[in-house]
């Protein structure tokens, strides 16, 4: 492999720009350069978010250029102010971590969870590249993972297992409306890959009420599907003697990404990502291998009612909108989804 520097980069740039008869003169500043050997993925660190675009170029053209004349399984272009971005909300994450553990009667095992957690959560400030200790006590804490199979929260089963955790995926199921039989087989053949005991569940309460009005356009089937899975985890978590339950979200961040969410009962739930300030890009990429991406927004039940209520489209895609600029989802990334939703009514 030739030595990745800031020079050789903008060398290569200014030869695809020749050669592709872009006539820009502005160069794009480029912070550091960090190659990750151990997954073979380069870290191309630029200033800010134009210096970002210009070395992506239009449809990858550049960064695709670059990746034909070495030898890496990806080429990850980073402004530093996403970086910051991201520090910051970590650091959060770590006092919020903090100030559970100085409360009073707090479980043994949370405890040691947050020790591990706020450890592992220092190491990704330093992000790029990502590093993950394996922690020996890890193997005595029980945690209970939501899994969708999707890639925010197979990356969450990722990070989990690699860290040392006794881990169980648990899937609500509350039929092919909202979990169709390709999403089951898919989650069949991920914790298989991963050697991770799964069990599918069902949910608490019945679903036809809520099948009725997403039919009917009166609510919104996520307003009242979500809360409803959540629950069932976390019935199943108290039944089944869990106190750590960790979920893929991506958009809570911060000190948003850890709570208590029952009153009476010490269950403590993460959401992993959010915790670790994670894009959809970084979940993609703990992922590959394992499941694939698609930009496909939603479930049969909603993408059924968004194609039959107009109204649910404008939330689906200001939901979609509000990841974006949140700095989690990419816009190309956004539009896909976008593209996805519009397809329903032939748009």
């Amino acid at each position: 492999m030739h030595k990745i520097t800031q020079s050789y980069i903008l060398k290569v740039l200014k030869e695809v720009r020749v050669k592709s008869k872009i006539a820009s003169k502005q160069l794009p500043k480029i912070e550091d350069v960090v190659y990750d050997d151990n997954n073979n993925i380069l870290y191309i660190i630029v200033s800010d978010r134009p210096d970002r675009s210009a070395l992506i170029g239009y449809g990858g053209l550049i960064i695709k250029e670059i990746g034909r004349k070495i030898n890496v399984n990806e080429i990850s272009v980073i402004a530093k102010t996403d970086l910051l971005v991201k520090r910051k909300r970590i650091s959060e994450s770590i006092m919020k971590a903090k100030a559970i553990m100085r409360r009073r009667n707090i479980p043994q095992d949370i405890k040691e969870f947050l020790e591990i957690l706020i450890e592992q959560l220092k190491l990704e400030k330093k992000f790029p590249p990502r590093t993950v200790i394996r922690e020996e006590k890890a193997k005595n804490i029980k945690i209970l993972v939501a899994y969708s199979g999707g890639v925010d929260s197979t990356a969450t089963l990722v990070l989990l297992k690699n860290m040392g955790f006794n881990v169980k995926a648990v899937t609500v199921d509350p039929g092919p409306f909202i979990l169709p039989n390709w999403v089951r087989d898919n989650i069949a053949k991920a914790v298989k890959l991963l050697s991770v005991e799964h069990e599918f569940i069902k949910p608490i309460v019945d679903f036809h009420e809520i099948i009725e009005y997403a039919k009917e356009g009166t609510h919104t089937p996520c307003s009242l599907c979500y809360p409803a899975l959540v629950n069932s985890i976390f019935t199943y978590a108290v039944e089944n003697m869990f106190s750590i339950v960790a979920f893929g979200n991506l958009i809570s961040t911060s000190k948003y990404s850890l709570d208590f969410p029952l009153r009476e009962k010490f269950l403590l739930r993460i959401n992993l990502p959010g915790a670790f300030a994670l894009t959809k890009h970084d979940t993609k990429l703990l992922s590959k291998g394992i499941v694939n991406w698609k930009p496909l927004y939603g479930c049969p039940l909603l993408r059924n009612s968004m194609k039959n209520h107009r109204w649910m489209r404008y939330i689906a895609i200001e939901r979609i909108l509000r990841e974006v600029r949140a700095g989690i989802l990419e816009p190309m990334d956004g539009l896909r989804y976008i593209k996805s939703i519009l397809k329903l009514v032939g748009k």
